[in-house]
């Protein structure tokens, strides 16, 4: 609500022409578009990268039986790719639920595991 209300007297200022110190804060051309489109291609290349990359890469998985105890990822489960989790004792792995939205591209938790060990 603050910048709102200065918001309202800057643009107040201006209609009168009286000066303002804040005007130059809410100037819409104070940005270098060169700069933002070229900001905003890098980050969307960075993110089409993974996008592809990550669909490229859990197509092939790790066979569902050979998760390690209290492991999960990404596997091939006969002949579907699916997340999955083998908890402590080893019993069978689990498929995780697939989200309403389709499929869900996760990394495994693997050195999240050695990390903690």
């Amino acid at each position: 609500m603050v910048q709102g209300h200065a918001a309202a007297l800057v643009v107040t200022d201006l209609i009168t022409d009286r000066p303002n110190p804040y005007a130059k804060m809410f100037d819409a051309r104070r940005w270098d578009v060169t700069h933002s489109i070229l900001n905003a291609a890098a980050i969307q290349a960075h993110v089409a990268k993974h996008f592809v990359g990550d669909r490229l890469k859990h197509r092939k998985g790790i066979d569902i039986e050979d998760l390690a105890l209290g492991c999960g990822g990404i596997c091939k489960d006969h002949g579907s790719v699916v997340a999955a989790y083998r908890d402590e004792s080893g019993t069978h792995p689990r498929p995780i639920p697939k989200s309403k939205r389709g499929p869900a591209h996760i990394h495994s938790n693997v050195p999240q595991r050695r990390a903690r060990a």
